[in-house]
């Protein structure tokens, strides 16, 4: 039953980067900071929910269910980390670039 999880985490993980990456692309270069702000909170109390919602599977005496929420969990927060930290960075470091169709 685990393998389910990973699919999940997958998409949820493209969902959070994608709300950021699109906000910042709304908002233009050197916003990553107001796009953590609003989007990223945002991002934050969706994640917590879903942590909240896997944990509740640790009660569980089907121990299935019990390591389906502990790898959830651990994907869960894998992803959040990566969207609120590793793309603003990446973000950051590489977003005044602009990308030619030519080059």
């Amino acid at each position: 039953m685990n393998y389910i999880a990973i699919p999940i985490q997958f998409g949820i993980g493209v969902d959070y980067s994608v709300n950021i990456y699109m906000r910042y692309l709304q908002e233009g270069p050197g916003s990553i900071g107001r796009v953590l702000r609003s989007t990223g909170g945002a991002v934050m109390i969706t994640s917590a929910t879903t942590i909240i919602g896997y944990g509740s599977m640790w009660f569980s005496i089907n121990g299935a269910i019990n390591s389906f929420g502990t790898l959830a969990n651990i994907g869960e927060i894998t992803c959040l980390l990566t969207a609120t930290l590793m793309l603003p960075a990446y973000l950051m470091v590489f977003g005044k670039r602009k990308v030619s169709a030519t080059s």
